[in-house]
């Protein structure tokens, strides 16, 4: 039998490692693939029926779990031994699954050269004491800011300007708080740069903030030049981290320009659905939210670069800095 396999989804290699064991016989073998996204599992669904179509012998069945529930449910059937053949992993839950000898060494199964057209920076995410133990197919391309280019103009912030902010705990280089507080109105239509702002009657939120490692903990902290982990061990008495994020539960809980903890906490899409709903001017998210907000805003909408820190501008996944130019998109429907 073999062991589970994981994979940053895999479609055509979970088959090839399967396929072989199926040759020479007469009964069809089930593969069950499992991911977290159910418009992904549709764009699987397609390229499955057309490789079962090819190999008649070999059934792949998607089966979706919510991201809500993803990672217990998945501990739970690895202990029972009742996992998967194939499940989507991301590089925060690696080290578990691979030290527990839970997953295949994808180099000793598919071959030592199975990774050399893969991209290098992801196969090293996925590298843990020299061995590669999952097949990255998917990765994200970097974070940037959605904005509402509708709310922007009616604040009187131009897209440009976002490009061009950046964040500091130095209230005197701080320039991306206060384009937050142009685009945070009350009821009332008050903005929360003006006297007479009443935060406990929001009607927008200038940003998103919230409690997303990925989009809004790392960038923050790679651009302050904070460190979340030192190898296995977290790091966040780091002083950067800190520092970073302080500024964050500031600008949520002192200057009210995101929405509460109590809201984010509870729903990590509630950013986004909030920003399709015309109640956030602004929000920090990848790829993965394109379709959501391509379908779903009624309103023109654009792309800009994360606001620079103190340190630099933070444009990936893991929180790495790097200088960036690049202007923000063009507003689009």
């Amino acid at each position: 039998m073999l062991k589970r396999h994981a994979a940053l989804a895999i479609a055509a290699a979970s088959a090839l490692m399967l396929s072989g064991c199926a040759a020479g016989s007469t009964e069809r073998t089930t593969v069950t693939v499992r991911v977290w996204d159910s418009a992904v599992a549709d764009a699987y669904e397609t390229s499955f029926a057309a490789f079962e179509r090819e190999n008649p012998d070999i059934r792949v069945r998607v089966d979706v779990v919510e991201w809500a529930d993803y990672w217990t449910k998945l501990r739970t059937d690895v202990a029972a031994d009742s996992a998967p053949d194939v499940f989507w992993l991301n590089n925060s839950y690696l080290a578990g699954y691979a030290d527990s000898g839970s997953v295949l060494d994808v180099g000793q199964t598919l071959g030592k050269d199975a990774s050399k057209d893969w991209a290098p920076s992801v196969v090293s995410q996925f590298t843990r004491n020299d061995k590669l133990w999952a097949v990255p197919q998917l990765s994200d391309a970097g974070i940037a800011v959605y904005y509402n280019a509708d709310l922007l103009d009616a604040a009187g912030v131009k897209p440009a300007e976002l490009g061009e902010a950046t964040w500091s705990p130095d209230a005197t280089k701080d320039t991306f708080l206060p384009l937050a507080k142009k685009l945070t109105k009350d009821a009332a239509g008050v903005s929360a740069d003006q006297p007479g702002f009443n935060p406990g009657a929001p009607a927008t939120y200038g940003t998103g903030l919230g409690y997303d490692l990925q989009a809004v903990l790392l960038p923050f902290i790679g651009s302050n030049g904070g460190k979340y982990q030192d190898g296995d061990d977290f790091a966040f008495n780091d002083p950067k981290t800190s520092e970073s994020v302080s500024y964050l539960v500031n600008a949520i809980n002192g200057t009210k320009v995101a929405p509460p903890a109590a809201s984010t906490n509870a729903d990590g899409d509630f950013a986004r659905d909030a920003f399709i709903q015309g109640k956030v001017a602004m929000f920090q998210s990848g790829l993965y939210s394109l379709k959501a907000v391509h379908d779903g805003a009624d309103f023109r909408w654009g792309v800009a670069e994360l606001p620079a820190g103190p340190r630099a501008r933070s444009a990936s996944r893991t929180g790495s800095p790097q200088r960036a130019t690049r202007p923000p998109s063009t507003p689009t429907r």
